[in-house]
């Protein structure tokens, strides 16, 4: 139950960072995708031993390569496929449940991020209220 609870509030925390950061400047940092990727593999392995980081890992992959043939597609940018790979650490393959549970988080962040521009235009600050980096 603690991995449980500990493996979704790292993830949604690194979810609501992204969104923000997307929102404000239309990028995710990689900095921000690498270092959940590490925290997912890192959290599985020690909760789980090798068990862990294989189902870690083989998450990983797997939506990594998802991601890179929706880049390939043109259907999301190149953030979006390593966001899709970081989750994969989080949550593994997960058999026939993995496609929703990914299409589910990436709708989250999406209305995170739609909240967080509605918010700022209300404000009267336009789209991206923050110089870029």
């Amino acid at each position: 139950m603690l991995l449980f609870i500990l493996l979704w509030s790292t993830l949604l925390f690194i979810l609501f960072i992204a969104a923000i950061i997307d929102g404000w400047q239309g990028i995710i940092p990689n900095q921000l995708v690498m270092g959940g990727t590490l925290l997912g593999i890192i959290e599985h392995a020690a909760f789980q031993g090798v068990h862990g980081l294989l189902i870690s890992l083989i998450g990983g992959a797997v939506w990594l390569l998802v991601g890179w043939l929706l880049w390939m597609t043109r259907k999301f940018g190149g953030g979006d496929g390593k966001l899709f790979a970081m989750i994969g650490t989080f949550t593994g393959v997960l058999l026939g449940t993995s496609y929703f549970v990914h299409k589910l988080t990436m709708l989250i962040v999406r209305i995170l991020t739609n909240i967080l521009s509605m918010g700022w235009q209300v404000l009267g600050r336009g789209l991206n209220p923050l110089p870029k980096l």
